[in-house]
């Protein structure tokens, strides 16, 4: 963050699990963006993380591409299963909400 003379409002920033409406953000940047996704240095060169944090306002770029990251090990970099599985938290998590 400090090579690009960004500054970051360390007072904003939230921290824990992702809330649905920010996985429902996520999703519909990722299917907009989706050749952003790609590769790795797609990802690098269109700097995607620093784009969903502008738009995420309370996450950081390092948090997003650790979301990312997290999804990637688990699908092994197939966008298609990466988002099913976010779509399935955000229904799940609109469930839970509803029952509580």
């Amino acid at each position: 963050m400090k090579k690009l003379g960004l500054k970051v409002n360390k007072k904003k920033i939230q921290t824990g699990g992702w809330s649905a409406l920010e996985n429902q953000v996520y999703l519909k940047f990722m299917m907009e963006n989706i050749n952003d996704f790609l590769t790795e240095k797609a990802r690098r060169t269109t700097k995607v993380f620093y784009r969903l944090s502008k738009i995420l306002k309370r996450r950081t770029p390092d948090q997003c591409r650790s979301h990312h990251q997290k999804l990637q090990m688990k699908y092994q970099d197939d966008l298609n299963g990466i988002m099913q599985e976010v779509l399935r938290k955000i229904q799940r998590t609109i469930a839970e909400d509803f029952v509580n």
